[in-house]
């Protein structure tokens, strides 16, 4: 179940962050939807999942720079955040480099 409030507050942060500009710091959504001791079902996205694909396609457009899917716990979890920093890092620069690159 997708709990509406939840994703509407997480749509406004999105936003609100990336309101900041160029000095905004990159947007990551780490879902977590279950307890790292349970062993339901957790929330894995498809992206030709209307409902669920829907909301991640619409976080990106509002600004979201990129997701951690799978809910990895401990050092996992912060080897995918920092993967997910460092591949942003790269691919910003190699924009910067095509565009300045173009200019010239």
């Amino acid at each position: 179940p997708i709990d509406e409030v939840q994703v509407a507050a997480l749509c406004r942060l999105v936003q609100t962050i990336d309101g900041l500009g160029h000095g905004a710091p990159p947007i990551l959504w780490v879902p977590h939807t279950v307890a790292p001791d349970s062993v339901g079902e957790t929330w894995q996205v498809d992206v030709a999942d209307p409902q669920r694909g829907g909301i991640v396609t619409h976080l990106l457009e509002l600004g979201l720079d990129g997701m951690v899917p799978g809910e990895p716990e401990g050092a996992r979890l912060a080897l995918a955040v920092r993967a997910k920093i460092h591949k942003l890092a790269s691919l910003s620069r190699t924009l910067n480099d095509v565009v300045n690159e173009r200019r010239s």
